[in-house]
């Protein structure tokens, strides 16, 4: 899961999470891609072989380094290290634009010329992330109107390492609503979600509640990309998720049910870390709620999703 830094100013969140969406491309684009892109594409995935050998020695380097106690390691990160590649899409995404962006200039690989013309030219190569055929949260590369996963094994090792397609086939989209991000996130997270009507005072900032199926509940999310673009569209797509709640559906009162019963958890937060706690539907204390970020300035804004996002989102286990 791609984490907000702690550091981050709202207008940086934002910032980054528009550089991670897909750009559709357009007819220059296209042009661009056949001119420089398509006729290439054996040379670019050679290369990009190439430049993945070496990611996967930099992380496995790292991961002796730590066992021999020279770095030390955010312990989430660690813990998916010890399994590399998997779980590790992510990192070796990163990893690998940043050894492109070393070696655009070089004349070490072949790729790198035509990716330094399309650049050039005004073609794009950019991280996004988004859905795959609905089923999976995924980072990948764009390079104009190609997608190019550069981590393919990191959920099945047994697949190639790289895949390249050209964008319109890829089945690669963007996320736009909470409600897609559910759809994808309850297949494959193996968990259920219902809108957060319960914690008030956090549903412009985190309008799910989820419940994992090891019985863990917690407050969604705090992904990058959700938390930026809900931040840009100021709240409406964390209030249009909330107002979808469905009351009288049987999934929605059976865990409902399950989250009243976390009783202990939810008196030790009440007033403190997730504020008050209703079991009860209440749209003008809700809108209240969401009218009152909708209003703060910038410096109050900034203060308050620092607060935020330093808080333990574990509401209890049921």
């Amino acid at each position: 899961m791609n984490i907000i830094p702690n550091e981050y100013t709202v207008q940086q969140m934002v910032q980054q999470y528009r550089s991670e969406k897909v750009v559709l491309p357009d007819d220059r684009i296209q042009d661009l891609s056949s001119i420089y892109l398509t006729d290439n594409l054996n040379a670019i995935i050679n290369d990009l072989y190439l430049l993945r050998e070496k990611v996967d020695s930099h992380f496995l380097e790292l991961r002796k380094k730590e066992g021999r106690g020279q770095v030390n390691l955010e312990p989430e990160f660690s813990r998916r290290l010890a399994k590399y590649p998997l779980g590790c899409c992510l990192e070796i995404t990163r990893q690998t634009l940043a050894f492109v962006q070393q070696e655009i200039h070089s004349s070490t690989y072949e790729s790198m010329h035509w990716f330094r013309s399309f650049g050039n030219n005004g073609g794009f190569i950019r991280r996004v992330w988004g859905s795959l055929r609905g089923e999976y949260f995924q980072n990948a590369i764009q390079a104009g109107s190609f997608y190019i996963d550069v981590a393919n094994d990191t959920v099945d090792p047994s697949k190639e390492k790289i895949e390249v397609l050209p964008f319109e086939v890829s089945g690669f989209n963007s996320i736009n609503s909470y409600a897609q991000f559910v759809s994808v996130a309850e297949s494959y997270w193996r968990c259920q979600m219902i809108p957060n009507i319960f914690f008030l005072e956090l549903a412009p900032f985190f309008p799910i509640i989820l419940f994992h199926e090891d019985g863990h509940v917690l407050l969604e999310s705090n992904n990058v990309y959700m938390f930026s673009m809900n931040l840009e569209s100021k709240y409406n797509l964390a209030l249009d998720y909330v107002l979808s709640c469905d009351l009288e559906s049987a999934k929605f009162c059976e865990l409902r049910g399950k989250l009243n019963n976390v009783e202990r958890s939810l008196r030790e937060k009440i007033g403190t870390s997730f504020g008050p706690y209703t079991s009860v539907f209440d749209k003008e204390k809700l809108l209240k709620s969401f009218t009152a970020f909708q209003n703060l300035n910038d410096r109050d804004l900034d203060l308050k999703v620092k607060n935020v996002l330093n808080k333990n989102l574990l509401i209890g286990r049921c």
